[in-house]
């Protein structure tokens, strides 16, 4: 993943963590959405602002390989930043930042 500020500039040595997402239900009392969480990464955004998760998709794709009709199967993953800034009102918050996935 990477992050720039508005005017362009990358977002360097931000605290990143991206998440994959085993389940995800809309919580109508709440108005948010219930996320299971499975395997996550945390790091630093490089120079660039730019952060790699690898993550271990070996148990999905021999999943994929013993099903008779499926051929793909969408993941989602989350991606979060730390605020690092005592000005935000998050302030050493996990906030998100993007939901992003449907990797084939």
């Amino acid at each position: 993943m990477s992050a720039d500020y508005l005017f362009g500039k990358p977002v360097t040595n931000g605290k990143v963590r991206v998440v994959r997402e085993n389940k995800r239900e809309w919580n109508w009392r709440e108005q948010k959405y219930n996320i299971d969480e499975g395997e996550s990464h945390e790091g630093k955004a490089d120079e660039n602002g730019k952060f790699t998760a690898k993550f271990d998709l070996n148990e999905d794709h021999q999943e994929l390989q013993t099903d008779d009709w499926r051929k793909f199967r969408d993941l989602n993953f989350t991606a979060y930043r730390r605020s690092q800034r005592p000005t935000d009102l998050c302030f050493d918050e996990w906030r998100k930042i993007e939901r992003f996935g449907h990797f084939r």
